[in-house]
């Protein structure tokens, strides 16, 4: 009997791809750690940050924005959490980069990745309206949650706002 985590299919990455003004997508490297790191615990609490140590684990993962004189402006990782299902987590774009589209891009990417090898693609965010403007949907069992044991009245938690989305099976083009 295999295990389930032996029955995953690995997310392979896409040869990088030019965007705007120069910029790169493509697959992080070691040298992207520390800088993935920080972008993700400068959005915290809208991104869950990791540590250098977490991200050098996971760093097969990521796909990172690469800018000519930035480096890394924008990243996302994709984490296989079933044997067709995969988890979308940690899309951060550093705020000097912010509206260029580059967030939605790597979603976009992500998507026609996931439609190639006819993957489930999903995601928990705390933003449902800009992942169902991506053709994502909220699955039935979500709710928000909006308590946890050090909830104080009228604090706001990391927990707030969750939804669980799934991506439609459809073509990115």
């Amino acid at each position: 009997m295999t295990s389930p985590t032996s029955q995953r299919v690995p997310v392979v990455a896409p040869p990088p791809e030019t965007v705007n003004d120069g910029l790169v997508i493509d697959s992080a490297t070691r040298s992207d750690l520390f800088r993935i790191a920080g972008l993700l615990r400068s959005a915290a609490p809208a991104c869950v940050p990791l540590t250098p140590h977490q991200v050098r684990a996971r760093r097969r993962q990521f796909e990172v924005v690469r800018d000519p004189v930035d480096g890394v402006v924008a990243a996302v990782a994709l984490r296989p959490v079933e044997r067709r299902r995969v988890e979308l987590g940690s899309l951060v774009v550093a705020p000097s980069h912010h509206h260029q589209g580059l967030g939605t891009r790597l979603v976009e990417r992500a998507v026609s990745q996931c439609v190639r090898r006819d993957l489930e693609l999903v995601c928990v965010t705390r933003n449902p309206r800009f992942f169902a403007r991506l053709g994502f949907r909220c699955l039935p069992f979500c709710r928000e949650r909006s308590s946890s044991p050090n909830h104080r009245r009228g604090q706001r938690t990391a927990m707030a706002c969750l939804a669980t989305l799934t991506h439609h099976r459809r073509r990115i083009s």
